[in-house]
């Protein structure tokens, strides 16, 4: 059972469903404590150590139907044969040894097919898959190799040479020919929907790798729905990393005295420790996204990103501009991220682009947000349109934050051709990072977690 289970996290990962080795570990130990007998059992103890959330419950139930459909419960042939070695004749006699402990041969194989067996055979045929290697098959192409592969494992040569024989001697083989035809049937529909699910699978997690290196600019609506699951995933991801390491950081040192006062509500016996830990001043994070059409793209993906990451980062005011910086926080707040973009563009996203006076007004309406432990984040390409790039104010801005981290789509040669203004802005900043990918961008945002927790 632990290569289907194996398998069966493989095609949740291609589902689109974030499950890591601690996951699978507990669905092991969770199926060793049910059993595997009861299909609605076992579909219960992977849902609750698998699944996160109940938005993803949906797809997980229609894997489970779909994979195991396939797979077959071959421990349901198990408790089968249990009861068959009841009546067992004696030791040695391999004709009723139970079809578990066999070995994938014709000769008991046949045994089985006569007797219509069907737990048993189901048994050989899961047994005969995993033998042939059929979770291996990454294209639909792969078929019928599969399929013959599965069929030398289960030896039907042996099956096929006992109804000649049978036929030639004038003994009934009806029975047994109709139950390898049968058995055929169920190779070929059981490996065609296996390489079909590990396909789908294999298609969906190739998709999200070259999402994640085509530049932001280019998606078109087709891959935007797809980008934002795919954030989504990040962003919890992400979360879940940070939010563990940043717990593990709050333990501090130990408060002797507060233990002592804290244990004599237990008579004196310390349950619960009290730690020191130096006080800091919360934590924020600003970021100014350029919204016009040159980067509307990457601005669609990175505040929608980062307010996604809410439970990690301490605390995120958000501004937009074309011409000049708009505070859309409460946009946020009131609405999902992506909705709440599409309203920023909506209304914000037009004009051409003044980073003059987009800096000058940010400093100016930032003045008490933006302070020691403040890290803001611009994200545009520095095009001023050959205007005032208003390095003063940016100057006064990195002077009053912990950091300034500049995040531009464009790549670095591009930095100081024509209008852009990047160069100066690059010095004044703490860092200037490329941002043109999704891969970029989970970088940069990986960068500022490892900052702010």
């Amino acid at each position: 059972m632990n290569h289907l289970l194996t398998e069966f996290v493989q095609l949740l990962r291609g589902a689109r469903i974030d499950i890591g080795p601690v996951q699978t570990a507990d669905a092991a130990r969770a199926l060793a404590a049910v059993g595997v007998t009861d299909r609605e059992r076992v579909r219960r103890a992977l849902a609750a150590t698998l699944v996160k959330s109940q938005d993803q419950r949906a797809t997980f139930d229609a894997c489970f139907d779909r994979y195991f459909q396939v797979a077959g419960m071959p421990a349901a042939a198990e408790a089968d044969d249990d009861a068959a070695t009841d009546d067992a004749t004696p030791e040695g006699d391999a004709s009723t040894a139970s079809p578990a402990a066999m070995p994938v041969s014709g000769g008991g194989l046949v045994r089985e097919l006569e007797s219509g067996d069907t737990a048993a055979v189901e048994a050989r045929l899961a047994e005969a898959m995993a033998e042939a290697d059929v979770a291996s098959a990454r294209h639909w192409t792969q078929t019928g190799v599969m399929t013959q592969r599965v069929r030398q494992a289960l030896d039907l040569q042996a099956v096929d040479d006992a109804i000649r024989d049978r036929r030639a001697a004038g003994q009934a083989a009806d029975q047994l020919a109709a139950g390898r035809a049968a058995l055929d049937r169920r190779i070929r529909a059981r490996v065609d929907q296996r390489v079909r699910l590990q396909a789908e699978a294999q298609a969906w997690t190739f998709r999200d790798r070259v999402l994640r290196q085509t530049p932001l600019s280019a998606l078109d609506r087709r891959d935007q729905a797809r980008m934002r699951e795919l954030v989504q995933r990040l962003a919890r991801r992400l979360a879940a990393r940070h939010g563990r390491r940043r717990r593990r950081r709050d333990r501090g040192t130990l408060d002797a005295r507060g233990t002592l006062r804290a244990s004599l509500r237990w008579g004196g016996v310390p349950f619960r420790p009290q730690w020191k830990s130096r006080r800091r001043d919360r934590a924020r994070v600003v970021v100014l996204c350029d919204v016009s059409q040159s980067v509307r793209g990457q601005a669609a993906v990175l505040l929608p990103f980062m307010h996604a990451l809410q439970d990690v980062l301490p605390e995120v005011h958000s501004f937009v501009f074309a011409s000049e910086p708009v505070d859309v926080t409460a946009l946020f707040q009131r609405h999902h991220p992506a909705q709440a973009m599409e309203e920023a563009l909506a209304r914000y996203g037009n004009g051409s682009t003044d980073y003059g006076g987009t800096l000058a007004r940010f400093d100016a309406v930032t003045d008490r947000l933006i302070q020691r432990q403040t890290t803001v984040v611009i994200l545009g390409d520095g095009r001023n349109n050959y205007g005032d790039p208003g390095l003063p104010a940016l100057e006064r801005i990195a002077g009053r934050a912990r950091e300034l981290i500049w995040l531009n789509p464009e790549p670095e040669r591009s930095w100081g051709t024509g209008d852009s203004e990047m160069p100066a802005y690059a010095r004044r900043c703490t860092e200037a990072l490329r941002c043109r990918t999704l891969r970029d961008l989970e970088w940069a945002v990986m960068e500022l977690l490892r900052r702010t927790a």
